[in-house]
């Protein structure tokens, strides 16, 4: 019998976290720190846009996908499975992934990985593991289902001119869209949660990686829902040399653009 007990309470505690947050476990608004942790994440995001614009956007995907796997291996850990844990940081390396990534592109992997093959492939190996270990219920935890996408999804985000993905007699820029959206979400939501989190940590104040983490969400959902698609559209059409204006985004849009508009908006409060 698969050992599902330990995964149990991560699926229920990760998946209710915004549901049980109480505005009271919060730590008290208005401090400078704060302020500043909370602009840090939107300049994190702002940084990654104007990558994506440049079309320079591997490195940022690359340290992404490092703190999604030690993010995975803190998980393990924290549910006694160390011996996992180890497995996959052992083989991922202490480089930040660089290594992997090297490795996957001396591999052609433009060239030979299409729609259904993973960038990373020992990776996806491992969390097949790690099913067969506990069962398929892990699948459905969130950190699970961020890597086990972005690894399948980055081979596409790389090449948005290949041939190989593409799908004869259909508008490929949607299918364009399906791998970059989550790949987008991704670098989002790690990229402000470390530039957050490196302020809460030089502020000796880590009650702030609470709103760390909030805020991180907040920004994820506007790449998402408002951002990536256009950032899509815009790399596949260049990518295939196809006439297109490059984006541009208002305030509504970014929804974030001053530290203090997520702070509100984590509290549920109106800015005056």
């Amino acid at each position: 019998m698969k050992t599902v007990i330990p995964f149990l309470f991560a699926v229920v505690s990760i998946l209710n976290i915004n549901q049980t947050a109480k505005a009271d476990e919060l730590p008290p608004m208005g401090s400078n720190d704060e302020r500043i942790a909370m602009q840090a994440a939107i300049s994190a995001r702002n940084e990654f846009l104007r990558a994506l614009l440049k079309r320079d956007y591997i490195d940022l995907a690359r340290a992404g996908m490092d703190q999604a796997v030690k993010d995975l291996t803190q998980q393990l850990r924290e549910q006694n499975d160390a011996e996992s844990a180890d497995a996959i940081l052992n083989q991922w390396g202490d480089d930040g992934g660089i290594s992997q990534f090297e490795m996957a592109f001396s591999m052609n992997v433009g060239a030979d990985l299409g729609d259904h093959a993973p960038l990373i492939q020992w990776l996806e190996v491992k969390l097949v593991k790690l099913e067969e270990k506990y069962g398929a219920l892990i699948s459905k935890l969130p950190i699970i289902k961020t890597i086990r996408t972005v690894n399948f999804a980055l081979p596409v985000v790389f090449t948005p001119a290949s041939k190989k993905w593409s799908l004869a007699g259909q508008d490929n820029r949607i299918e364009y869209r399906k791998h970059f959206i989550p790949f987008a979400n991704l670098i989002t939501y790690y990229g402000s949660l470390y530039a957050c989190n490196l302020i809460a940590a030089k502020s000796q104040q880590p009650q702030l990686k609470k709103l760390c983490k909030k805020a991180a969400s907040k920004l994820e959902f506007v790449m998402g829902r408002y951002l990536a698609p256009k950032l899509s559209d815009f790399i596949y059409k260049v990518a295939n040399r196809k006439k297109v204006a490059e984006p541009a985004f208002n305030r509504d849009q970014l929804r974030y653009t001053q530290g203090d508009d997520l702070s509100y908006d984590i509290r549920g409060l109106k800015m005056n």
